[in-house]
């Protein structure tokens, strides 16, 4: 991990929580840094709204199952890890694992796969409302529990998902990595 200077920022930021966000930021969006530090490109949003477009897309047969499921079970990960879907949107979760846990657990190669077709046509159904509602105040929910791991609870890790999904969020919402390397610096002063 690409460590800033501690010293430039003890009088600004005393905290170490909040020291380790910036260095954080710093990593994920840095042109230089190694891909193990850098964010994740999918969040809970633009994997259900992958996952959305390909069973739209099913329809007309162009995705192969093999890819739905492929993005499902991606799908499936992402949505156990992520503590603002569990704990902002859980009711729909609750709908959208079973519906998920069959595409994954389906042979897609045999018979078993025309069981898919009404998982399809329900999982579409309720992804394109849950998407809706993602759209409305996922970010919005992520800063929140940002600013809550930041200043009140004082979690590391809380930091890491909450700052890595907000700049997915961003990425996803047309913004460079560049304007949020640049959000950074213009905050505070980082020497290269």
């Amino acid at each position: 991990m690409w460590l800033l200077d501690d010293a430039k920022y003890t009088a600004v930021v005393t905290d170490q929580c909040e020291l380790f966000f910036l260095q954080l930021w710093h990593n994920m969006v840095h042109r230089s840094a190694t891909d193990s530090f850098r964010m994740r490109c999918m969040n809970s949003l633009n994997i259900l709204e992958e996952l959305h477009d390909l069973v739209q897309k099913q329809k007309s047969g162009l995705p192969d199952e093999s890819d739905i499921k492929l993005v499902a079970e991606e799908a499936m990960h992402i949505l156990k890890t992520d503590s603002v879907i569990k704990s902002h949107f859980g009711q729909w979760v609750s709908l959208l694992m079973p519906l998920i846990d069959k595409i994954v657990s389906v042979d897609v190669q045999g018979k078993e796969k025309k069981q898919l077709f009404p998982v399809y046509g329900l999982l579409s159904y309720y992804l394109r409302d849950v998407c809706a509602a993602l759209r409305g105040s996922y970010r919005a929910r992520q800063i929140d529990a940002l600013q809550g791991a930041l200043f009140d609870g004082k979690s590391i890790d809380q930091v890491f998902e909450h700052t890595g999904i907000i700049l997915s969020a961003f990425i996803h919402e047309g913004y460079s990595i560049e304007s949020l390397f640049s959000l950074l610096q213009s905050g505070l002063p980082i020497q290269e």
